[in-house]
């Protein structure tokens, strides 16, 4: 889900504690991808390998690796 690929800076964070900006601020970047490089886009990618799924693989190179990383009372979870 696109949740999981929005970075936002440290400074964001605070004012994004408000579950409904974050979501605001969801649907505003699916609204801008959208936009940017549409889903229904015809790529290279996808005519290569008959799959219809270039689109995402542009839009991922756009936004960057994540990282997850898994906290609990405010230390990092470490083990399985």
């Amino acid at each position: 889900m696109l949740e999981e690929y929005i970075n936002l800076r440290k400074n964001d964070l605070s004012e994004l504690k408000n579950k409904n900006k974050v979501m605001a601020l969801v649907e505003d970047m699916r609204q801008q991808l959208e936009e940017f490089i549409p889903a229904g886009k015809h790529t290279r990618h996808s005519q290569t390998w008959g799959d219809d799924n270039g689109f995402s693989h542009i839009r991922s190179t756009f936004m960057g690796p994540g990282i997850c990383v898994p906290l609990s009372d405010g230390g990092l979870v470490l083990g399985t």
